[in-house]
């Protein structure tokens, strides 16, 4: 079997059914402020992205690209037909739950959110040593720092915050993050409503490198409260399965008695406004069947990331976390790659 070296974290057989008539494709970089035009192979990939380093064999191990490619992705055009044609049940959808999971736990944002709580989880842990030497180090270190550019930092969290010090966490640890992740939506997918709303409109719906889409009911895209989830809590779920189709639940208003639900609409708010909220989950990229115009696009650089607030208590520091909509997270890379065995 071949090992590909380009990963697609938004799989080429999604991004297939948002191209227009001639297969191309349409992306807004919201990090950079530009549009640009391409094709599924080309867009929403990472060299080795899910790629995990075999240090006995010294290779790489390709199990989870082809999980996804040949568990998941190879079935969603079967599934994106039987949701136009109208599924009868639950069961039938199987492939829709499992893909929904993969999107969920797979992407860019997902994956830098755990990478993120590690990292402050380091930064805690090491404000806790009381180690003379480590102290004594740690203010040398502080001493060279301001020495080099001439500035009057205090301490590491001061370091930390002005971004002089990044603390890189290994990338595979959100690899294996996914499956507790995917459990852990499992609840929100649960209580989800399968309602297909088939476009009718002439607007087309958007997707994006961050396309599961979750928050409580009746916010606005740039100051909802992203991926906030109580059972008990009415909430909106949007998924687009096609640039005419989109999975769209509101616990505001429920369609009675029935567990698959298809609809029409005309209507093109309804379109804008699931497409405003695409476009604001969206991490870095949304992708349209053709150009944006200005007025249809995110008037902030902001996305859903994770945040951290610190509440010290007589045993240590307690934190929190939970998503809020924000600058996008930019980590630092872990260099990583296999080595030979007993090699330094």
């Amino acid at each position: 079997m071949k090992d590909p070296k380009q990963h697609h974290y938004v799989p080429e057989t999604y991004l297939e059914n948002f191209c227009d008539e001639q297969g191309t494709l349409w992306l807004y970089d919201k990090w950079e402020g530009k549009s640009f035009a391409s094709r599924p192979k080309r867009v929403l990939k990472e060299h080795f992205y899910y790629a995990q380093p075999d240090h006995d064999q010294n290779i790489w191990n390709h199990a989870i690209e082809h999980f996804f490619s040949e568990k998941i992705e190879n079935d969603w055009p079967s599934t994106v037909s039987l949701i136009c044609e109208g599924p009868k049940t639950l069961s039938s959808l199987q492939n829709l739950y499992m893909f929904l999971y993969a999107m969920r736990v797979r992407v860019p944002n997902c994956r830098k959110a755990v990478e993120y709580a590690l990292q402050q989880q380091v930064r805690i842990i090491s404000g806790m040593i009381k180690n003379k030497e480590y102290l004594d180090d740690e203010r040398d270190g502080i001493a060279l720092i301001n020495e080099a550019l001439n500035s009057n930092f205090q301490s590491m969290e001061e370091l930390y915050d002005a971004g002089v010090i990044n603390i890189t966490i290994d990338p595979h640890r959100s690899l294996l993050a996914m499956p507790h992740l995917a459990r852990g939506f499992s609840r929100v997918v649960s209580t989800v409503q399968f309602h297909f709303i088939k476009n009718c409109a002439s607007t087309d719906f958007n997707c994006s490198d961050n396309p599961v889409v979750y928050f409580p009911a009746g916010q606005q895209p740039d100051t909802c409260e992203p991926y906030q989830f109580r059972p008990e809590r009415p909430f909106e779920f949007i998924f687009p399965i096609t640039r005419k189709c989109c999975l769209y639940h509101n616990s505001l208003y429920p369609i009675d008695a029935q567990q698959i639900v298809i609809t029409e609409t005309k209507d093109p708010d309804l379109v804008r406004r699931i497409n405003r909220f695409i476009g604001a989950f969206a991490d870095r990229f949304i992708v349209s069947s053709k150009k944006q115009h200005a007025s249809e696009l995110p008037a902030t650089n902001s996305c859903p990331r994770l945040a951290v607030h610190k509440y010290p208590q007589q045993r240590g520091t307690f934190l929190r976390f939970q998503y809020e909509m924000g600058e996008p997270l930019r980590l630092p890379k872990w260099q990583n790659k296999p080595s030979k065995p007993g090699a330094a």
